[in-house]
């Protein structure tokens, strides 16, 4: 593996990347599952240390660590075999991490103040898995970010998150793991939830898969109001007073209870699931596109996230449609051929720019 390619590997984990080099990076990743295996171990090898001082920080002590770690992985030939490599790659990556090279390539002078969070981001069009320093896991999809402190697990364990992520979240009793987002705050001891608190959306979607969470809603003085306490296999969707509303099935059964004459419920409002199926809400962590009754232009926002791509619809029409479907390793064009013969639209693609206009005569057919 080329030195560069692990340089740009630190200068994402800082977030001093530029787009470019943003693009090299994220297809080098996505060129292989050994790729994207070294990018995850790189990764944990950087939050393992994100917290340490250089006063304190051992290469050496924790090239053992990783070694010990990854030798519990490597249980077949396969994973034995890739092995050696990429101990190569993670004693380069602690050997500029203990000489303090880690500054210098990610464009950081050793002589200004070292940043006191941890900034990981997940550019549109991938999705990227992190491991926080108390061992919890989090998947970012595409457009989302995530910040901590470098005291995370020291003195608290509280993240920010901007877009979609889902949490598998280690247990302490004695540190509570807080998410906030700009309007709710999600309380935990040890779970596994997905949470989707996208700016530009109208709704905080919070998708609970086991455990238990507290959900509180943030005043803009920054006081927390308790809402709800969320058990396994219930969603509760919080309607923001600004952004598009787009709601799934599963929330406008949510909403019976509240109007039952209406296309959009009553902003600042709190809506509960029950017995859901979380996969249509967590599948995108595995590398699935799941659409289940999907409006259209929701849809369409889902895919410019998941391909980093931008869609217009020409038609307002077409924006009354809806899609069934699931794709896993298709391309954009895959998907947009797929959903042409499904319903009556035709699509153009220029670069990274796709119009989506109504097939009149395929209307006209049907």
């Amino acid at each position: 593996m080329p030195e560069e390619l692990i340089y740009l590997i630190i200068k994402r984990l800082t977030n001093s990347i530029d787009s470019e080099e943003a693009v090299q990076l994220q297809n080098w990743i996505e060129r292989s599952p050994d790729n994207r295996r070294i990018f995850d171990e790189v990764s944990d090898i950087w939050l393992a240390s994100a917290s340490n001082s250089e006063k304190d920080f051992n290469p050496f002590d924790a090239l053992e660590k990783v070694k010990l770690r990854l030798s519990e992985k490597a249980k077949n030939k396969e994973k034995k075999t890739f092995l050696i490599p990429l101990l190569k790659i993670a004693a380069f990556a602690l050997f500029l991490l203990g000489i303090g090279a880690l500054s210098y390539y990610a464009g950081v002078s050793k002589d200004k103040p070292t940043s006191d969070f941890t900034f990981i981001e997940a550019p549109m069009g991938s999705r990227t898995k992190v491991s926080l320093p108390d061992g919890s896991k989090v998947w970012l999809n595409g457009g989302s970010n995530l910040k901590f402190s470098n005291t995370f697990n020291k003195s608290d364990r509280i993240v920010t998150i901007t877009g979609e992520g889902y949490f598998d979240v280690t247990h302490n009793k004695h540190l509570p793991f807080v998410v906030n987002t700009r309007e709710i705050r999600i309380k935990v001891l040890g779970t596994a939830f997905n949470i989707k608190a996208y700016p530009d959306d109208g709704l905080v979607e919070t998708t609970l898969e086991r455990g238990s969470l507290a959900i509180e809603k943030l005043t803009v003085e920054g006081k927390s109001i308790p809402q709800t306490v969320l058990e396994p296999n219930q969603r509760a969707t919080f309607i923001k007073n600004e952004g598009k509303v787009h709601l799934s099935d599963v929330d406008k059964k949510a909403t019976e209870n509240i109007q039952k004459e209406t296309i959009q419920p009553v902003k600042e409002q709190l809506l509960i699931s029950k017995k859901i199926d979380t996969q249509i809400f967590t599948s995108w962590k595995d590398d699935k596109l799941v659409f289940r009754n999907e409006p259209f232009e929701s849809l369409t926002i889902k895919l410019e996230r998941w391909y980093g791509v931008k869609i217009e619809i020409e038609n307002e029409e077409i924006k009354k449609y809806h899609f069934n479907g699931t794709f896993e390793k298709e391309t954009i064009h895959d998907v947009l051929n797929i959903i042409h013969f499904a319903l009556p639209i035709k699509y153009t693609v220029i670069h990274d720019q796709i119009t989506i206009s109504l097939d009149k005569a395929a209307v006209k057919r049907q």
